[in-house]
């Protein structure tokens, strides 16, 4: 009797110690990277080739902020562009429709153009609702 007890009172321990794990654990925004093929991002030490579906990890808190470093090459009809800065992911407060929704992502021939001119740009995602979900800033690489 005192052995299934304490199976049962681990049991029950173990139940509720996955269920707060998996309650804390950090919300994320999947975002597809799609133009231009071939583009590599470099994101929280792992590299991307586009087109990529990457898993954005952002804070739970509606107006908080997480930055990263990210490097960006960009296919170009000289060869490629290499690129440096932040993204900013914002935390927001996810709606069903954001839910449902697939998040894009794409750096434009007018972007790269910058880029090659050595301008800075900053390319915005929102959500469905119309949130700010994450702020890219990139400028040539130095």
């Amino acid at each position: 009797m005192d052995t299934a007890r304490a199976t049962i009172t681990l049991c029950i321990a173990v139940g509720c110690t996955l269920a707060a794990a998996a309650g804390c654990a950090a919300p994320t925004t999947v975002v597809s990277f799609t133009d231009p093929a071939g583009a590599r991002l470099t994101y929280r030490r792992n590299t991307y080739v586009f087109p990529v579906e990457v898993e954005l990890r952002r804070p739970a808190g509606a107006g908080d902020v997480y930055a990263s470093d990210i490097r960006l090459t960009l296919p170009t009809a000289d060869g490629t562009l290499a690129a440096e800065g932040k993204l900013y992911v914002h935390g927001y407060f996810e709606q069903d429709v954001d839910r449902l929704s697939t998040n894009k992502c794409t750096i434009d021939d007018d972007n790269i153009e910058s880029l090659q001119e050595g301008s800075s740009i900053i390319i915005l995602g929102t959500s469905a609702s119309n949130q700010l979900q994450y702020r890219m800033v990139l400028g040539p690489q130095k």
